[in-house]
């Protein structure tokens, strides 16, 4: 029990750190956008950054340029909040759209940090095209889907700063700001953004030399394929974070992601969920059951791996995503009934991290998707981490089974051979009484002796076998 507190508290730190120090938002959201204007002036740019969240303004159905904007206000302008999909204010799914914020600042230079924009986009700062992520077009067939983020800086902002971003959108289920723009003193904002996706880069090395481990202990040491299925699930959630929205594959690729990249990213997310299926019932030693449960399982996990690639993206709503928790939460339903687990902490304690993975997974999305950076990371670390120690202490199980097996295949070599010496003294004596009767009596003392001693040898090795049970 000593052994199970310590790891289980150990998992909690360890992944309760990677998402205050990678996740946890470190922005300050006080202040929002009021009539397309943001206020930064007198803010504290010292120690933190800014969300450029509030009222951006707003002309659905107009691709403006800094200078359309030049000889007044240009027709069409509305006011919407960021961030939001421009559908939550009413505007259809598909379409084109500009917006404009002027950030007022007494600051010479701040950093801009450019989140994904759904589907393609152009950014310009005080007239100047800085980003573009894809290709923004009127029309569905000049569209082309590009998500990136980027650093920008906002130089000579000491009198203030346009911000224009020209999206359409074509690909995505809806277009538009869903994402935070955050901005603020260049070493301020740098230092934040890099320490957050260094730590990344370091869980994603981590998975994949955890994967890497298991390859290695299935093909090398134990042909068990609960190994390989585990080794599989980390390689995926690795190249997960590494293509997840806002993360290092949006940054660091020159073209950021195309469409094929956001298939493979969607993909690698349902086979996730797939895998962990398969591994609970693998560990577990779980039925698949009849037909309609596997009916179930086939539809929930094959539906949604099928549509990142044959469903346009306009047509994938959320409630695909959604789909795959329900076999995850089937196998563990089916888990927790094993009357075995009431004696395997380590496989209680991994049930525990797979409804909480059930609960977060949607949060990350709806709730969390906008604030945080990659919030899958808790849930996902932690499942992760607790299939190890599961794993870790079957192995260990295992093993020591192995030692003891070893133990006591030498312990009866030894008797046997300890043991043929007396037998074969009293067979010789039996033999030598048969053919010399007049020397019987001094045989059977000697055999007599012989057998004493095998009788101290059993009682002593009975008594070994004791101690050890004890132990």
């Amino acid at each position: 029990m000593k052994r199970f507190i310590i790891t289980l508290l150990c998992l909690l730190v360890v992944s309760a750190a990677g998402f205050w120090f990678i996740s946890f938002p470190s922005c300050d959201g006080s202040i929002a956008a009021e009539g397309g204007e943001y206020d930064l002036r007198g803010a504290e740019l010292e120690k933190s950054t800014h969300l450029l969240n509030g009222e951006w303004e707003f002309y659905f159905g107009h691709l403006y340029a800094p200078e359309d904007f030049a000889d007044g206000e240009p027709e069409g302008k509305t006011l919407l909040s960021v961030p939001q999909m421009w559908s939550a204010g009413g505007y259809p799914a598909t379409g084109f759209a500009t917006y404009r914020l002027t950030l007022k600042t007494d600051e010479d230079e701040l950093l801009l940090r450019i989140p994904e924009i759904y589907s393609a986009s152009a950014l310009y700062i005080n007239g100047e095209k800085v980003f573009t992520a894809g290709e923004v077009s009127r029309s569905a067939a000049g569209s082309v889907f590009g998500a990136r983020n980027a650093f920008e800086s906002v130089g000579g902002a000491g009198g203030g700063a346009e911000i224009v971003v020209q999206v359409s959108n074509y690909h995505w289920e809806s277009g538009g700001l869903g994402q935070e723009f955050e901005i603020g003193k260049p070493d301020v904002l740098l230092r934040d953004a890099l320490t957050r996706r260094v730590l990344l880069s370091i869980v994603i090395g981590g998975l994949l030399m955890m994967g890497l481990y298991h390859f290695m202990l299935f093909f090398s040491r134990r042909k068990d394929r609960v190994y390989f299925i585990f080794g599989l699930l980390c390689t995926m959630i690795a190249v997960r974070f590494w293509l997840e929205t806002n993360s290092l594959a949006e940054l660091l690729l020159p073209g950021g992601m195309d469409i094929v990249l956001a298939r493979v990213y969607l993909s690698f997310f349902y086979l996730s969920a797939m895998f962990i299926t398969i591994f609970t019932h693998t560990v577990f030693g779980l039925s698949y059951g009849g037909w309609i449960r596997k009916s179930v399982y086939a539809l929930a996990l094959g539906l949604p791996l099928a549509a990142a690639w044959f469903v346009p993206f306009t047509a994938v709503s959320p409630t695909i995503s959604i789909m795959t928790l329900i076999p995850l939460l089937m196998c563990a339903v089916i888990a927790v009934r094993k009357k075995e687990l009431r004696r395997d902490p380590f496989g209680a304690l991994y049930l525990l991290s797979l409804i909480i993975f059930i609960v977060w997974a949607p949060l990350t999305k709806i709730v969390f998707g906008d604030i945080y950076f990659v919030p899958a990371v808790a849930s996902n670390l932690f499942l992760v981490l607790t299939q190890c120690a599961m794993l870790a202490v079957n192995y260990a199980g295992a093993h020591r089974k192995a030692e003891e097996l070893a133990a006591e295949t030498a312990f009866y070599r030894r008797m046997s051979h300890d043991l043929r010496t007396p037998l074969t003294v009293v067979s010789t004596n039996i033999q030598t009484a048969q053919r010399r009767p007049e020397e019987a009596g001094k045989l059977l003392t000697d055999s007599q002796a012989e057998i004493m001693k095998m009788s101290d040898m059993i009682s002593d090795a009975l008594k070994d076998g004791e101690k050890g049970a004890g132990e």
